[in-house]
Parts: structure tokens; C-alpha cells; sequence
């Protein structure tokens, strides 16, 4: 323990064992061990720990960590017998999310665990996951509902129809009840409830009725029970009026059909909460490992948080009052149009649309208790340039993207498969993919006799390259593939790079800058920068990799003209090879949360390369 800054050792107390376990990180400069005490209301671990960092742990006893299925995670590097301690590591990876590590005696036997959350590095662990899953959710939800006119969009609720998996649902409902505009739609129909004149019936006595209208008059000749009243009446109604008539009245309530439809959504959202808990404790022992086992424990944590998200709402007085509804009047003007109801009505359709599309690609990025940040950054990225690629390139072909012909409708949107968009009508032709494969193609293969074959055309001269996002831009009147044979097709790639911390630092010196801030040349002592692609994927730190990357991209892919960094940083920079837009390379800053703002710098880059193209494609002719 000698050189070790106490300040960064965790001691965490096993209550059921009377061992002591001490975690603290490897690097000097490592992130601290956290301890969070409000992480129960978040359904995490209060012990956390960050992503691609080692950590050395200690146990002050003849205890260790059970190694064997923790897919690497885990690893045992010396038992001191005098001491009777145990040392090793814990290399979190690229793993996010909750992992339960056991506790083995030195029999090897299973005697406790402890869990710990692995937190993300570059974003906002609570808010930033939660947002670009919402954010999916919801342009998944209008691709759909834009496949037709609204006159002829059919859209029909299948109950007997489930999510590919169950976690999936619940991610998109748990996205939704935690978004700011839900919360902020309930606190408003809480606090400013709708009241409507609800007609009554009761029964009341003959001298306290107050108004006397036809059905009363009615009631006064035709009903029984009578009383006497010759002295008052001698000549009307047959000298008698019945004792009780039934009077209708109008009243204030809130009870009526809106409300309940609010209070129906919220006990929709908390019966299948229970229902996910029951399904999850009925097939807890199905789960071997221990990534298995805090895979459970984190959805069981999870489920928790959102059933008393939901509870604190219908334990308010307003809702107490109401009624769940008999039938559901979805045509009210006060759910389509009144700020709060119409937000939670939205709500639940995308609910009800969003459960019943199918996502394979989504399996890995928020199995149970496994948060994948970076997969889902890349997704999240894509459908925020394909919004932009839109508004600058006009409409789009989706029919690749989204399945409406499935049972259940499916998103064609998987890592390592490609995924083709394609334009309608436009001055110019525009398709963007989603990790096309650009194949390496020799020189010498293109000969006379294949000129016209647009697959010798297409391709990298030397390694295979994928990059995520590909806009392919050419000429109206002419089909890819014969814009590939003429080679008047041009192709700007992008790359998602959540592991990017900061591109424009290496060593103090400015790797992306303003041409009088740049560097002349590297000298000897920065070629450690060159390191292994993987080893740059890995550390937390930015590796000069990831630029370098996009120079591959622009020179080893034929008809490259750009290649740029979509990351989760604060700065924009665009490097022109000469003083047009194109050709380039640069790196675009497009964070959830604030990609409004994001958007605004690619969208304006995209309208200079639409224009560039205008110019050339159309001007020129």
C-alpha cells in the first residue's frame, strides 16, 4: 500500500463477512471509486466504478472474487499467507452497467458478492443514455407513422402481440415516464385538473325540490306513494303529489373520462412493471454466471425505480378521487389538444407502437442490466444525421430501414449490416448507409473488359474499409451504379467516436486547429500517437488514431471527397484541403441533450456540400 494516495481507496464493509474489501484505482490518474447514497433511486450500485479503467482490489482475509464467470473481468494476481490477504484486478472494460462480482472462501465456495456500477466516462451516466433511447424511440415511432398519408395509415393495437424481448419494452417505457416532458405533462394535469358538469340523479322529497321541469310534472301525476293535499290543491293532480320524486342535477368533478384515461396510463405503465418483476423472479434461476446473475439484479433494480416513479403519482389526492375508465375516449378534443393531456396520450401511443416493433440491433445495447453506450451512440447518431440528411437533401426512400410488411414491424437497423436510404425526388441523388463495406479492390483487376462493372468501381484500393455513416451524392438522371462506372459519384464518410474524449488535445499540442495554430511537422517523439487502432479504442484518453482513421477512409476509399468525427465533445472543425467545403476532413461535436444546438453546425456543413454539388451536378449541365 506504500505510494498509494489514500484518498483514493474505497473500504467497503461486507456486512456478512467479517473481511474488509479495499478498491482503488490502478493508473495514478485514474478515476476515483465513487460512493453514490442516492443510487437506489436510480437502480444502480452505490459502489461505482467508470468504464475502460483497472482498479486493484484487496481482501483483508482469506476471500477473493470468483473469477470464473466473469468474462475476464476478474483477475487474481497474489495471496500473501502471512497476511492472509488477497490481491488482484478489476478491468471494467468497455462494459456499462451493473456487475454483481462473488465472493469465494478459500474452499473456492460461494459465500457472498458485492455489486458495483460501471459508469460511463464521456456522458451523463442517468440522463444521456436515457435520452438518446428516448430519442430513438421516438424517431423510430414517426418513421413508421410517415410510411403513409394519414388518409390511408392504418394503425392497429395487438395485444396478443409482444416486443422481441421484454427488456425492450420496458427501455422504451421507462425512457418515456422518466423524460422531462411526462413528468412536466403530470405535474401540470395534477395541479390544473380538467372539471367538467356531470349530471346526477338523486331522490329527494317533494318540498325540497327546487326547479320543477317536464320530467318532474311527470313524476307528479304519474308516480306512487302519494300524500294529501286537498287543502293546497283541492282541484289539481287529483288532491295528492307524491311524497319523493327523482331530481337530476349538474355538479363539479374531475371524475370524468380524461382524468381516467391519465390514471388508466399510469396503471397501464405499473401493471407491466409487475408483470416484467414476476416474469424476471420466475426465471432467476435459468441464470448461470454472475454478468447473468447482476443482469437480473439490475433489471429488478430498475423495475423498482419505475414502479415508485409511477406510484408517486397515483398516491397523489387527484387521482385518488378518479375512477379508472370503462372505455377509452381517444377522440377527446381535451386529450388531443390541452397542454398535459395531450403530452401523456402521446405518450402512451408511442408506447403502445413502439412495444410492438421489433429491433434485433437493439439486443446489444440494453440487454438486462448491460448499458452499451457506445453502440448506442453510433444508433443515436445515425438517426440524427439521417433527420439532418433529410431536412438538407429533401425526403427519403425508408422502406430499407423500416419493415411494415413484418409481424411485429421491424427496424432493419443492425451493427455490421448494412443499411441503404435513398432519395426521392431532388435536384441531386443522395443515399446514405449505415456500415456499407467499401471492399478491396487491386488496381489491376479493372480492365477493359470490366469498365463497366460498377463493383470494380466501388471499393478501396487497399484494405476493407466500413465506416458507419456513408452520403453518397451524384448527378440526377443517372443510377449509382453508372455514377460509379463514369466516377462522378462522391462519398463523405462519418464515424461515431463516443470513446473520443477530447480530439483536439495530444500533449498540450492542438492535433485539429485553425491552420495559424497548427503544428508545421511531428517530430520522433509524437509517433507513440501512431499506437494500434484497438489500443485507441480501448483507452479513455483521445489516440491520434481516430483522425488518422478518417485520412484512410478519404484516401483508400474510391470517390472519397470527406471524412469527419461525430463525438460527444464541445468543438467543431472542419480541415479543407483547399478553400472549397470539400475535400476535407473534421470532426462534429453532437451530444444528446443539446443536439439542437449540435445539428445546427452539420446541417449548416451539409447545405454547403448540397450547394457545392448543386453547383456542379446542375449549374454546370
Amino acid at each position: 500500500m506504500s505510494g498509494i494516495n489514500t484518498d483514493r481507496i474505497i473500504t467497503i464493509e461486507l456486512c456478512d463477512l467479517p473481511v474488509k474489501l479495499k478498491v482503488w484505482p490502478k493508473e495514478i490518474n485514474g478515476p476515483f471509486v465513487e460512493i453514490r447514497d442516492d443510487a437506489d433511486n436510480n437502480a444502480e450500485a452505490k459502489y461505482q466504478l467508470f468504464e475502460w479503467t483497472t482498479y486493484i482490489y484487496k481482501f483483508e482475509g482469506d476471500y477473493n472474487f470468483d473469477d470464473r464467470c466473469t468474462h475476464g473481468i476478474v483477475k487474481h494476481i497474489e495471496y500473501d499467507h502471512d497476511y492472509h490477504q488477497t490481491r488482484g484486478e478489476i478491468n471494467t472494460k468497455g462494459y456499462v452497467g451493473t456487475i454483481v462480482l462473488g465472493i469465494v472462501d478459500k474452499d473456492n465456495k460461494h459465500v457472498s458478492s458485492v455489486s458495483f456500477e460501471v459508469c460511463s466516462l464521456k456522458m451523463d451516466y442517468r440522463t444521456d443514455y436515457h435520452q438518446m433511447l428516448e430519442d430513438i424511440t421516438h424517431d423510430y415511432t414517426e418513421l413508421v407513422m410517415q410510411l403513409g398519408a394519414p388518409a390511408t395509415q392504418c394503425m392497429v393495437i395487438n395485444d396478443n402481440t409482444n416486443a422481441t424481448t421484454l427488456y425492450q419494452r420496458f427501455a422504451f417505457m421507462r425512457s418515456i415516464i422518466e423524460s422531462e416532458m411526462f413528468c412536466d405533462a403530470i405535474h401540470r394535469i395534477i395541479a390544473s385538473p380538467v372539471h367538467k358538469w356531470q349530471e346526477t340523479i338523486s331522490e329527494r322529497r317533494i318540498c325540497n325540490v327546487k326547479r320543477i321541469g317536464r320530467k318532474e310534472v311527470r313524476q307528479m301525476v304519474a308516480a306512487t306513494d302519494r300524500v294529501s293535499c286537498d287543502l293546497y290543491l283541492p282541484h289539481a293532480l287529483h288532491g295528492s303529489l307524491p311524497s319523493r320524486i327523482m331530481v337530476s342535477d349538474k355538479c363539479d368533478t374531475i371524475n370524468n373520462a380524461e382524468n381516467q384515461f391519465v390514471k388508466y396510463v399510469l396503471f397501464f405503465f405499473n401493471s407491466f412493471c409487475e408483470d416484467l418483476r414476476s416474469k424476471v423472479c420466475k426465471n432467476h434461476s435459468n441464470f448461470k454466471s454472475n454478468l447473468e446473475k447482476s443482469s437480473v439484479e439490475r433489471l429488478k433494480l430498475e423495475i423498482d425505480c419505475a414502479t415508485r416513479c409511477i406510484d408517486s403519482y397515483l398516491n397523489t389526492n387527484l387521482f385518488k378521487e378518479i375512477d379508472l375508465p370503462s372505455h377509452l375516449n381517444l377522440n377527446s378534443p381535451v386529450l388531443q389538444r390541452k397542454e398535459g393531456y395531450r403530452e401523456v396520450l402521446q405518450a402512451w401511443v408511442f408506447f403502445e407502437l413502439a412495444a410492438k416493433l421489433s429491433w434485433n440491433g437493439g439486443e446489444i445495447v440494453y440487454e438486462a442490466g448491460k448499458r452499451n453506450v457506445a453502440v448506442l451512440y453510433e444508433y443515436w447518431c445515425f438517426f440524427k444525421l439521417l433527420e439532418v440528411v433529410k431536412d438538407v437533401f429533401g425526403e427519403c426512400d425508408i422502406s430499407e430501414l423500416v419493415h411494415t410488411d413484418d409481424n411485429p414491424i421491424s427496424l432493419n437497423l443492425k451493427q455490421g449490416k448494412k443499411t441503404k436510404i435513398s432519395n426521392g425526388n431532388c435536384d441531386i441523388n443522395y443515399a446514405l448507409y449505415y456500415n456499407r463495406t467499401f471492399c478491396r479492390i487491386r488496381s489491376d483487376s479493372i480492365g477493359e473488359e470490366n469498365e463497366y462493372l460498377s463493383s470494380e468501381r466501388a471499393g478501396s484500393w487497399s484494405v476493407q474499409m466500413r465506416p458507419d455513416f456513408t452520403l453518397s451524392i451524384w448527378p440526377l438522371g443517372m443510377k449509382e451504379s453508372e455514377a460509379e462506372i463514369h466516377g462522378v459519384i462522391e462519398h463523405i464518410h462519418f464515424d461515431a467516436k463516443y470513446r473520443v474524449d477530447n480530439i483536439f488535445k495530444k500533449k498540450d499540442v492542438e492535433l485539429i486547429a485553425d491552420d495559424k495554430n497548427a503544428p508545421d511537422a511531428w517530430d520522433e517523439s509524437d509517433s507513440d500517437v501512431l499506437a494500434d487502432e484497438n489500443d485507441a479504442e480501448i483507452v479513455s484518453v483521445y489516440k491520434n488514431g481516430d483522425i488518422l482513421k478518417m485520412h484512410a477512409y478519404r484516401d483508400a476509399i474510391r470517390h472519397t471527397v470527406g471524412a469527419y468525427v461525430l463525438y460527444p465533445g464541445d468543438i467543431n472543425t472542419i480541415l479543407r484541403e483547399f478553400h472549397e467545403i470539400i475535400p476535407g476532413i473534421g470532426a462534429f461535436s453532437l451530444k444528446p441533450g443539446s443536439d439542437t444546438k449540435c445539428l445546427v453546425r452539420l446541417k449548416d456543413f451539409l447545405k454547403q456540400v448540397r450547394k457545392f454539388f448543386v453547383d456542379r451536378y446542375v449549374v454546370s449541365r
